[in-house]
């Protein structure tokens, strides 16, 4: 399944689920999990989804690069420091977990044989401004910390997401019918 028609599917969860409340049509509690098979969307789809429906993606990239970067770095350094503090522990410590105050509030890395996952908690997450690109950087992330510690990526690995509010804005409801009607 193409990124846009995942994209879609929750988007229409939203649409179709969600309750408007102050400005937004929220949906409460929304999980959903990319297996490694969505390797085969790469940032060249994000990007012309994101800018085909959404706005220019360098420019939103840019705005949130940062956040992605620190999220990048905190998770590698929090394998290094619970391997340090726990020697006796290892690859599959349920320990590696990052917080943050950000709308990606929590990370988690779990190595387990045959299946690698990253999951996700989200409190909140714009689905149109926001979460194409929170997918493709998660994925990115798992890739990123496999390839750090030399862990073999498997065809079960997967990046689970749970979001508390996923939601769009009331003043994108052209973009919501925009994308619906390509």
């Amino acid at each position: 399944m193409k990124f846009a028609d995942r994209f879609r599917y929750l988007l229409s969860g939203v649409k179709n689920e969600g309750v408007d409340i102050n400005g937004t049509r929220d949906l409460q509690n929304v999980s959903f999990k990319l297996k490694r098979q969505f390797d085969d969307f790469e940032e060249k789809e994000v990007k012309q989804f994101y800018d085909e429906f959404i706005g220019n993606y360098d420019t939103k990239l840019k705005s949130e690069i940062k956040h992605y970067n620190f999220l990048y770095a905190f998770m590698k350094h929090k394998i290094v420091e619970t391997l340090y503090f726990f020697p006796k522990n290892d690859m599959t410590s349920r320990k590696f977990v990052i917080w943050s105050n950000d709308c990606i509030s929590c990370v988690q890395f779990l190595h387990r044989e045959g299946k690698n996952t990253l999951n996700v908690m989200m409190r909140s997450s714009d689905i149109i401004k926001l979460l194409p690109l929170d997918i493709y950087y998660m994925k990115k992330l798992l890739d990123e910390i496999l390839d750090e510690h030399d862990i073999v990526k498997n065809p079960n690995d997967e990046v689970n997401f749970l979001v508390s509010s996923l939601h769009y804005y009331d003043d994108d409801l052209e973009i919501v019918k925009k994308i619906f009607n390509s």
